[in-house]
């Protein structure tokens, strides 16, 4: 027995703890190709989306369709996409996702007991260009969910070089919401995490950066009661930018406990937990 009165069984990182799902953090990305088309919302309706005390940055709201194409990863091969809203909070900038879709099941059990990325199984693909003469110009990603069921189209073309300012480096802030584990008990967890990839971008043969500048399109393509992203439909593109990556994820910070703030425990009763959470 450890000094704590647990055995080795509960050596594992996570679950199942004697054949972990995913390995221990950091978790790295490599020649990740990516594809950001930048727009603006409504922010009424985007603003549902967000947690008490997270705003839109602007108005209207910016947001960001960011999809990727992961050729290598310690979590293994897979493409997602991750929905972005420009949010503030306590007056500071984020990256606020409040919905994301791949297609592998490691990173998304890591991305949701991790930090709380709201991550969902979904038929995702990524191609560049397609297979008929004439289609070749740039790079298109989709979302169905189920399959055939298309939510979301990215399309790019990219045209002129761009550079990492125009990437960015606005830190990520994800919802951890973990339910309670007994009828009508409030949840076990409620934080905001706040997460800081170290990102480099891969370098072209001549030594520049391989980031791009062009033109995007993002479509949100038919309504889904379950999948409700056409609340964060663009109702004006601002511009796209691809680039292939390579990162470094580490784990996230808590900046803020709903439940701590409100002063209850995950015993306490459901009326003070939907207080603290906005319910």
């Amino acid at each position: 027995m450890t000094a704590n009165g647990l055995d080795d069984f509960f050596a594992g990182f996570n679950q199942p703890v004697t054949a972990p799902l995913y390995p221990d953090p950091p978790y790295y990305y490599r020649g990740a190709k990516v594809v950001l088309g930048i727009y603006q919302a409504e922010a009424e309706k985007v603003a549902r989306h967000l947690p008490p005390g997270v705003t839109p940055a602007t108005d209207p709201a910016t947001c960001i369709a960011w999809v990727c194409n992961y050729p290598f990863t310690t979590f293994g091969t897979y493409n997602e996409a991750i929905l972005i809203i420009q949010a503030e909070f306590e007056g500071e900038t984020y990256l606020y996702c409040p919905f994301i879709y791949l297609d592998t099941d490691a990173p998304m059990a890591a991305g949701r007991e991790l930090w709380g990325w709201p991550k969902k199984l979904a038929d995702c693909g990524f191609r560049h260009g397609g297979p008929n003469p004439g289609d070749g110009e740039g790079f298109l990603f989709t979302v169905d969910r189920p399959t055939d069921k298309r939510l979301l189209s990215v399309t790019m073309t990219p045209e002129r070089p761009a550079t990492m300012e125009d990437v960015g480096a606005t830190p990520h802030l994800t919802l951890r919401y973990v339910p309670g584990a007994e009828e009508g008990s409030p949840p076990s967890v409620c934080q905001l995490i706040r997460t800081e990839p170290e990102t480099v971008p891969c370098l072209s043969a001549d030594g520049s950066p391989d980031i791009w500048s062009g033109r995007c399109e993002v479509t949100m393509d038919s309504r889904s009661a379950t999948d409700p992203i056409a609340d964060l439909a663009p109702t004006a593109m601002v511009g796209g930018i691809y680039g292939t990556f390579d990162w470094t994820l580490p784990q996230g910070r808590v900046v803020h406990d709903y439940l701590a703030e409100a002063g209850i425990g995950a015993r306490n009763g459901t009326t003070a937990a939907a207080a603290a959470v906005g319910g």
